[in-house]
């Protein structure tokens, strides 16, 4: 850059365009990637080509030559670079994992009392019944604890349903256990969830 500026001052030109050039040293960019050769903490051209592994472009110390071997350096520099930046990813994310197993197994499990377990263990009955299409099989209790625990389960009778949603016609099967009234105990019922409903039977009101 300094003998290009020089070199257009020389001719007349002020060459403002260079001013606004992002530049990088070769040299400087060698000597991190290879390890500084002389008290200046940089690296010779020909040290570089041989630390690098290649062969020198046309005649040494020919403005040609030399222009096309950093050409060359540079592209292996940023090979290199490159795979470094794989590798230090790849240890960061290793260690990030293992900082995570750590925490895992230093925390404290969640504790649930006996009803809250049963809740949950109903919860997983819940999702594997309606993922495989079977009976729904939930108690009152469970059901309670579970909205207890901000999880509301909600039915709607299949009675009460005008229209279901495109492509979710498919009613489930709930069967009712422990019931308040005793006549419905183990009865099974079609429902469907609200995200299958979309429009109610009107009600007729009484007169």
């Amino acid at each position: 850059m300094r003998i290009l500026s020089q070199t257009a001052t020389a001719q007349g030109d002020e060459a403002l365009w260079l001013t606004e050039l992002e530049t990088v040293c070769a040299m400087y960019a060698a000597a991190d990637c290879y390890g500084a050769t002389n008290s200046y903490g940089t690296i010779s051209l020909a040290n570089a080509v041989i630390d690098a592994g290649i062969k020198f472009q046309g005649k040494p110390h020919s403005a040609a030559g030399d222009a096309a071997t950093t050409a060359l350096l540079w592209k292996k520099i940023e090979k290199k670079e490159h795979q470094r930046s794989v590798a230090a990813d790849y240890r960061e994310r290793k260690l990030a994992e293992k900082r995570t197993l750590e925490a895992a197994q230093d925390a404290q499990p969640n504790v649930l009392n006996k009803r809250e377990r049963e809740a949950v263990q109903a919860l997983k009955r819940f999702t594997d019944a309606v993922l495989e299409g079977k009976t729904i099989e939930l108690t009152n209790v469970e059901l309670g604890q579970l909205k207890k625990m901000g999880i509301n389960l909600e039915f709607v009778a299949a009675s009460d349903v005008e229209v279901t949603v495109r492509g979710k016609s498919s009613a489930f099967t709930r069967f009712i256990a422990q019931a308040h009234v005793y006549t419905l105990s183990g009865t099974p019922y079609r429902c469907y969830m609200p995200w299958q409903v979309k429009e109610l039977k009107q009600r007729k009101s009484k007169r």
